[in-house]
C-alpha cells in the first residue's frame, strides 16, 4: 500500500481522537480497541481479501492467471503479498484472511492495551453521561482520560 494510505490513517487517528475527545498524543494503538473497528488498513485489507476470494471463485482463467501467477507485477498480487506478511500468512494460506481473522489478529496484537482501552471505554461512557454522575467533574473525568491515554 502506498503513502497514501499512511495519510488516511493519520487522518482517521486524528478525527477520532478529535470526535472522542481524546488527548491529540493518545497512543495510535488504543484507537482500535477502544472503538471496536479496525483501522483502515486493516479495513482495506479486508476488502482486499474479500475481492480476491471472489475473483479466485471466477471462471475465468485470466482472473485467476493475473492474481496468483503474476502477482508482483500487478497492484492487486502486490498488495496480497503486503496483506500476507502483514497477517503472517502464507500467500498459500491467503483463502483463510476475512474480516473475522484480520479482526482476531489485530486486536490479539493490541491485547496489551485491552485493559486501558476498556478503561478509557467506561470513562468515555461515563463523561458522556456526566449530568448523572455528580461526583466527578469533567475537569477530573478529563485528568484520568489524559492519563490513562498517554501513561
Amino acid at each position: 500500500m502506498d503513502s497514501s494510505i499512511e495519510e488516511v490513517c493519520v487522518a482517521w487517528r486524528k478525527g477520532l481522537r478529535r470526535a472522542l475527545g481524546l488527548p491529540w498524543h493518545t497512543h495510535a494503538d488504543l484507537l482500535a480497541p477502544i472503538t471496536g473497528m479496525l483501522p483502515p488498513r486493516d479495513e482495506l485489507f479486508c476488502s482486499l481479501a474479500k475481492f480476491v476470494l471472489q475473483c479466485s471463485a471466477s471462471n475465468n482463467s485470466i482472473v485467476n492467471f493475473g492474481i496468483y501467477f503474476r502477482r508482483m507485477h500487478s497492484p492487486i498480487g502486490f498488495n496480497m503479498q503486503l496483506c500476507c506478511e502483514r497477517y503472517k500468512v502464507s500467500l498459500y494460506s491467503f483463502s483463510c484472511i476475512n474480516r473475522k481473522s484480520i479482526k482476531h489478529l489485530v486486536f490479539r496484537d493490541l491485547s496489551n492495551y485491552r485493559s486501558n482501552a476498556g478503561i478509557i471505554y467506561e470513562l468515555l461512557l461515563a463523561r458522556s453521561r456526566l449530568g448523572v454522575i455528580s461526583s466527578l467533574s469533567v475537569a477530573h473525568m478529563d485528568f484520568i482520560i489524559h492519563y490513562t491515554c498517554v501513561s
